[in-house]
Formats: C-alpha cells, sequence, structure tokens
C-alpha cells in the first residue's frame, strides 16, 4: 500500500484480467508510472464488480439464515456502505495527519 499527499492509502500495482483468442491473460500496471485509460478503466471495474459479487454473496447468506431460522432475532445487512466508507476514510486522514505531525 502507498500512501499519496492527500493521505490517501492505495494500491499502486493493479491488474486487469483479458482474454485474447481464447486465452484469459492478467495484465499488471503500477497506477504511479502509467498505465492506459483504458486499463484504469477497466481495472477500477473489474474491482468494483468483485466487490459487488461479494456483497450479493455475503447477502444471500443472510437472507438464508433469516428464511431457515425464522424464530431466531432477525440478522440485519445493510446495503448501503456511504457511512462504513466515511468512517474509513476519516480514520485514514486522522492516521495521516498525526503521522506527518510526528515528523
Amino acid at each position: 500500500m502507498k500512501v499519496d499527499e492527500e493521505g490517501t492509502t492505495y494500491r499502486a500495482k493493479q491488474c486487469v484480467t483479458i482474454v485474447e483468442q481464447g486465452a484469459q491473460r492478467t495484465l499488471w500496471f503500477d497506477v504511479d508510472k502509467g498505465g492506459t485509460p483504458q486499463l484504469r478503466q477497466k481495472a477500477a471495474k473489474q474491482r468494483r464488480d468483485s466487490i459487488a459479487n461479494d456483497v450479493f454473496r455475503a447477502k444471500s447468506g443472510v437472507d438464508h439464515m433469516n428464511f431457515a431460522y425464522p424464530n431466531d432475532e432477525q440478522i440485519q445487512f445493510e446495503l448501503d456502505f456511504t457511512e462504513d466508507f466515511g468512517e474509513r476514510k476519516a480514520l485514514e486522514l486522522l492516521e495521516h495527519h498525526q503521522n506527518v505531525l510526528r515528523r
């Protein structure tokens, strides 16, 4: 993980899965050193699709548990991650500013 000037942590090494002539390949690139706009867009889309799939699987599991055990307290699974993101971003920025002050 790297940290930019604004305190945002990010992965500099990104990958994209492509299919060429029927063969699947994984391309790696460093966002600090380039990668085409198309590669950067594809990497972001593939990452988002992966996260959406993980959330779908998790929610499906919770839905099944609630169905299988209707007499138990129902498990809540919030699909809006806006607050979670905000909390993590605020913590990341706080840690970055604390590290800057220590220097």
